[in-house]
């Protein structure tokens, strides 16, 4: 497989044209169709390959080796950025992960809760809606006596989520609104 037929499987795993390609590495759609059609290129062109679509050099030069460099770290902005999610999707989960493990943890059991509603409905209406988000949760009655202790975590939690909402508010207000 020559460099120019690599060039093509990359931009073929982006799932990208070649004018989106080119677009990317600040090319033109011509250039790439060269590339791809066997014409050299020169190391600039594929440094810029490498580094925007984090392939492995050595196998884009050779076809040796793994296609893609596997990261050591995890970008959030970049995976956001590969799956074309919308800023107030990004939004909501930096908003998620500046919430107190307590409250992501109630917000995660709620999560499962109604994706276990769904599931067992199989696609038909459940036959009782979950809580809205925003409503105050209402504990089972206790085997034991309320405390202060009770009281004042059950306070906690809904302080904790009425942040939350002032801060998604906040954050949707910031984000630009890309849908519709």
């Amino acid at each position: 497989m020559s460099l120019g037929e690599r060039v093509k499987k990359v931009r073929k795993a982006r799932d990208l044209t070649q004018q989106q390609f080119a677009e990317r590495l600040g090319m033109k759609r011509n250039s790439i169709a060269q590339v791809e059609g066997g014409r050299s290129t020169s190391d600039q062109t594929v440094f810029a390959i490498c580094r925007e679509f984090k392939v492995n050099e050595h196998w884009l030069r050779t076809g040796e080796g793994e296609m893609f460099i596997k990261p050591d770290t995890f970008s959030l902005d970049e995976f956001a950025r590969e799956r074309g999610m919308t800023e107030l999707e990004l939004g909501i989960i930096k908003v998620y992960f500046n919430l107190p493990p307590p409250v992501r943890g109630e917000m995660l059991a709620d999560l499962k809760k109604l994706l276990n509603s769904v599931e067992q409905t199989d696609g038909q209406e459940a036959a009782e809606a979950p809580p809205p988000a925003s409503a105050p949760r209402i504990a089972a009655v206790p085997a034991r006596p309320v405390t202060d202790a009770d009281v004042e975590a059950q306070v906690e939690r809904y302080r904790q989520r009425l942040i939350l909402e002032k801060n998604l508010e906040t954050s949707s207000a910031l984000i630009p609104d890309k849908i519709g």
